[in-house]
């Protein structure tokens, strides 16, 4: 047997052992090349390596709130309705919880230590929490170790979170006094967000999500409304204009703003609501509780801990619980025959659904965006979640989603859906994408590369790094970043360390895909349209999830070290690494891109409502 060096920083000295890292990449490179024993890469664990991360992190979750411990289960002590659905863990949330990224990477030392048949492993700069969980099943040497924040910081910032949302809630509750609609009732009422889904520009609506949707339903003869939760996104200082904005459009769209139907006592009950809570900590320590999280010589319990408690405690629940009576009192009111959102499993969307279904109206969901199977956020357990056994208490799913595409409805179907309530048919964010296009030719003798990042910036920030190390001083190799509306990279540290190698767009999407010979991304949809419009798309491999549709579609470049990438960079051709079946590709993730998604999912929704206007 032998020892296992594990890095997340760079070892001082030389390595005795094999090595397996989870380095970023300029810094894995260094260390590769000073490795004399086996080296191994996180980045290139076997793919049913993968797959068992991901059924673990999946059943665990799903387990913790079904399982009986002391005769209840947590999702019946939590509250007498949706609280533990609207808990982030019940979401499994990829992008903002390392949860799943932390079992990745036990997996990924499992795999490293089989391989090398290693009993002890020596960690360099780990988290405390993948320490705590390879404490039982190997010999752990702990060095660099990182500081850990204590469990009262936990407290201290959950509840800075709760307190400063009740602010935020009296604030918007205060803005919504007289922004109830008089007398308007349509058939279907689109849920969105102003004003990061919907706000108002040029002095019209424009909508991110559902784009010519409405328009759709109205032309079939049906009333449409939009129910939106107020949330000003962005800046702060355009905070008091989207606000002022959201009232002018209540009063003279057909716009209603859910925070109208609450008033001061809703926000106080729901932010001094402390059963979820009190639940929690009664079974944290019960040892029938505790054994939940163990597997296969591993104790998940440290990786899900700070998420655990902080999820009761900061805004989230009380957020949730608000907008599920206020969508309740506006579905009683309004009397819609179909509530419609676009954020498929998300917690906003199960509060909707839920508080809408209890008015009436039937739900219906429609694909936002592409997702494969590390995407876990979209996946329920079929029997315990979706069914809600054992205890019946089943996750406010929707009545009916409309898929993007063939693989994504399969995934739907994975989750518990019978096939009837899941169609294909494409979704109206993308009616402007169209079939493949030919091969984009070169833009001359160089090489033009798109950076186009997602929303997670720790995995995108390797991105980055890779692509700037990889291109160092290459001849004819031009770089750009795509910053994504969400998440700007171009503002991170890391970007100000390779800015002198790496502009930032500032056009359109439809202009940096002109301009570009290569897309280089993590996870963005924007690899799909690139694809589909005749532009190679190669992947740089996540050390932790891999969210890429695309990805796990198509049979595409993907790469795990500098070194590879900046070969395939200097030897690059057009074309290079374009999917062949790509009239295939499209009927996966786009169904038929022929603009015609808003047109099919209007037709079928105003079927669904059975009124007209």
């Amino acid at each position: 047997m032998s020892r296992l060096i594990v890095c997340w920083t760079s070892p001082v000295g030389a390595s005795a052992g094999p090595v397996l890292s989870f380095l970023p990449p300029a810094a894995e490179e260094d260390l590769a090349g000073r490795v004399s024993d086996r080296f191994l890469r996180a980045r290139e664990v076997p793919a049913e390596a993968r797959a068992q991360a991901r059924v673990d992190y999946l059943k665990t979750s799903a387990r913790i709130g079904a399982e009986r411990v002391g005769g209840r289960t947590l999702r019946e002590e939590a509250s007498d309705g949706n609280a533990w659905w609207y808990h982030p863990v019940s979401y499994k949330d990829c992008e903002n919880d390392p949860t799943f990224g932390g079992i990745l990477a036990l997996r990924a030392i499992l795999w490293a230590a089989d391989a090398v048949s290693a009993d002890t492993v020596e960690t360099w700069g780990a988290p405390p929490e993948i320490v705590a969980a390879l404490n039982g099943r190997f010999k752990v040497v702990v060095r660099a170790a990182p500081w850990r924040v204590p469990e009262p910081v936990w407290w201290l910032r959950a509840l800075a979170s709760r307190a400063f949302g009740l602010i935020q809630s009296l604030l918007d509750l205060l803005v919504c006094i007289g922004a109830r609609p008089a007398g308007s009732r349509p058939s279907v009422l689109l849920l969105g967000y102003w004003d990061w889904s919907v706000r108002e520009e040029g002095g019209r609506l424009v909508d991110r999500y559902f784009k010519a949707l409405p328009d759709e339903i109205a032309a079939l003869g049906h009333s449409v409304g939009r129910l939106c939760w107020l949330d000003v996104f962005g800046d702060p200082a355009r905070a008091s204009r989207g606000r002022r904005a959201a009232v002018r459009a209540a009063k003279s769209e057909n716009v209603t703003l859910l925070q109208s139907y609450l008033d001061i006592a809703d926000a106080l009950e729901a932010t001094f609501e402390i059963r979820p809570l009190s639940a929690y900590l009664r079974r944290r320590n019960d040892p029938n509780f505790r054994a939940l999280f163990k597997i296969d010589g591993l104790d998940l319990f440290p990786l899900f801990a700070e998420r655990l408690l902080r999820g009761f405690l900061d805004g989230g629940l009380p957020r949730c619980a608000l907008i599920e009576k206020a969508s309740l009192r506006a579905c009683a009111a309004l009397k819609p025959a179909v509530c419609v959102h676009f954020l498929e499993h998300h917690p906003h969307a199960r509060a909707a659904f839920a508080g809408a279904r209890a008015a009436g109206a039937r739900t219906v969901a429609i694909q936002h965006a592409g997702f494969c199977r590390e995407k876990t956020f979209y996946f329920f357990d079929p029997v315990l979640e979706f069914r809600g056994e054992p205890d019946g208490r089943a996750v406010p799913a929707p009545d009916l989603i409309f898929a993007m595409g063939e693989m994504t409805r399969k995934h739907f179907l994975d989750c518990g859906y019978p096939s009837e309530r899941v169609l294909t048919t494409g979704s109206p964010r993308y009616d402007h994408v169209r079939p493949p296009a030919q091969v984009k030719n070169s833009s001359g003798t160089g090489v033009r590369v798109l950076l186009a990042p997602a929303l997670d910036l720790e995995v995108e920030a390797a991105l980055l790094a890779a692509a700037a190390a990889a291109a160092r001083d290459l001849p004819g190799v031009e770089l750009r970043l795509r910053d994504h509306p969400f998440a700007p990279l171009s503002r991170s540290p890391e970007y100000d360390a390779v800015k002198d190698r790496v502009g930032i767009s500032s056009g359109t999407l439809d202009d940096d895909l002109a301009w570009a010979d290569l897309v280089l991304f993590s996870y963005s949809t924007v690899a799909e349209e690139a694809v589909l419009k005749g532009v190679p798309a190669w992947q740089w491999k996540p050390v932790s999830y891999d969210a890429s549709a695309l990805a796990e579609a198509a049979d595409i470049p993907r790469f795990t070290s500098v070194a590879a990438l900046r070969a395939a960079l200097a030897g690059f051709r057009p074309g290079q690494g374009l999917p062949q079946d790509r009239g295939r590709l499209v009927e996966d993730l786009f169904f038929r891109a022929d603009g015609g998604a808003a047109g099919r999912v209007a037709a079928m929704i105003t079927a669904l409502s059975g009124s007209s206007a």
